[in-house]
């Protein structure tokens, strides 16, 4: 009998943002990927695994882009849509964006490369930028340094992300939602000052299950 082929894998989106996520009326748990007009399948090998092919077209939006992307000596699909993926849920937890873009010319991403370089994590690096502590609890830190690490062979992979304890833990997963009409319940504070806000819209289970892996210890309404 032929050797069956494992199917194909989801292409690469290459354009991961907040606007191309779209509420799943179905599920309001789940979420849908719009948009795949720089998409690309990337082909596979005999047993399954993707090919090493590389890009060279500078795709993407641009506080979305991974660095590799803006180094013009190529890049591989799937780094670039978890380093914007990872832009996209610590916009939607934080409520600004941790970079303007990441090229040296923007003093956010050259500072989290010289933090990075010293061992400090992403999201202790970026609030610090702003005098603040990074309100996150360990899982979804943990998840998010993965995920914004500079160095794409080092970068967390999407099926390691798929697995990592944010999503498997039972603490995690039975957080309750936290109730809209408390003053700060599932809110982060406020921007800091000179921070790329992040424009506010509807809260759905999905969005509130996110935010309540933000300390509450660290919501205030001061800046």
């Amino acid at each position: 009998m032929p050797t069956r082929r494992p199917p194909a894998p989801p292409p690469n989106l290459r354009d991961m943002k907040l606007e191309n996520v779209m509420l799943c009326a179905e599920d309001p748990h789940a979420v849908k990927l719009v948009d795949f007009g720089l998409a690309v399948q990337v082909p596979q090998n005999a047993d399954g695994s993707l090919q090493a092919m590389l890009f060279y077209d500078r795709v993407g939006s641009k506080s979305y882009r991974a660095p590799e992307i803006l180094a013009n000596a190529g890049y591989l699909g799937p780094p670039v849509d978890v380093w914007a993926l990872g832009i996209t849920i610590f916009s939607l937890v934080s409520g600004f964006f941790p970079l303007d873009e990441a090229r040296a010319s923007d003093w956010r991403f050259a500072r989290l490369a010289q933090d990075q370089q010293r061992g400090v994590g992403p999201c202790d690096s970026i609030y610090a930028m702003y005098k603040r502590a990074c309100p996150f609890t360990p899982e979804l830190k943990e998840l998010l340094n993965a995920m914004l690490t500079i160095d794409p062979a080092q970068r967390v992979t999407m099926a390691q992300i798929s697995a990592h304890r944010f999503f498997v833990t039972k603490e995690v997963r039975r957080r309750p939602t936290p109730r809209r009409h408390h003053a700060t319940a599932g809110r982060v504070r406020p921007p800091p000052p000179g921070a790329i806000r992040v424009a506010r819209s509807s809260s759905t289970p999905a969005c509130d299950a996110l935010r309540a892996n933000v300390h509450p210890r660290h919501h205030s309404n001061h800046a």
